[in-house]
């Protein structure tokens, strides 16, 4: 009959040494420690179109993370988000995407568990991205495309799209 007293009991060689920090880092090479986001507080995108993740690259995301993406290019008139691919804690874990540069902006999206290809069009130039997670399970993540419209898509007032202009 054997029952142990403390549950802890044996692992100050662990916490003292750093035992199992260095046994992840060992075994997974960008090992993120727990409740630690992978990503940002704000990053602001202003390239006319990309691709991005929640940051975890090929690992799972971490927990109590709340981290936000601006999509906003000079001069669009219009951006269109797709998920293309999405895992997440279902009804805990949430990827939003506003139709504005707040979360005080119109819920264009809101997206949990598994899905993909879900696209969504802003009515103007910028787009508010929000991921949260809570202090449970982790999954995959998720990883969004986006492209702008009004870059340059429409000709100049006034003047013909057959004009020609060649130098001296």
């Amino acid at each position: 009959n054997f029952a142990y007293e403390d549950p802890l009991a044996g692992r100050d060689f662990a916490d003292s040494t750093g035992w199992v920090n260095f046994l992840h880092i060992y075994h997974e090479e960008s090992y993120i420690p727990p409740d630690t986001c992978a990503c940002l507080n704000l990053s602001i995108l202003t390239d006319p179109s990309g691709t991005f993740e929640d940051g975890s690259n090929d690992k799972n995301y971490s927990n109590n993370c709340e981290c936000a993406w601006l999509i906003q290019p000079s001069g669009a008139a219009s951006i269109t988000v797709t998920v293309n691919s999405l895992n997440l804690e279902y009804d805990c874990d949430f990827l939003k995407i506003y139709d504005g540069n707040t979360d005080n902006a119109s819920l264009l999206g809101q997206y949990t568990g598994s899905a993909s290809h879900k696209s969504v069009t802003s009515t103007g130039g910028a787009v508010y991205l929000v991921f949260t997670t809570d202090y449970s399970v982790t999954e995959d993540g998720w990883q969004v495309s986006y492209t702008c419209t009004g870059l340059g898509d429409h000709p100049v007032q006034g003047i013909s799209e057959d004009w020609r202009i060649y130098p001296n």
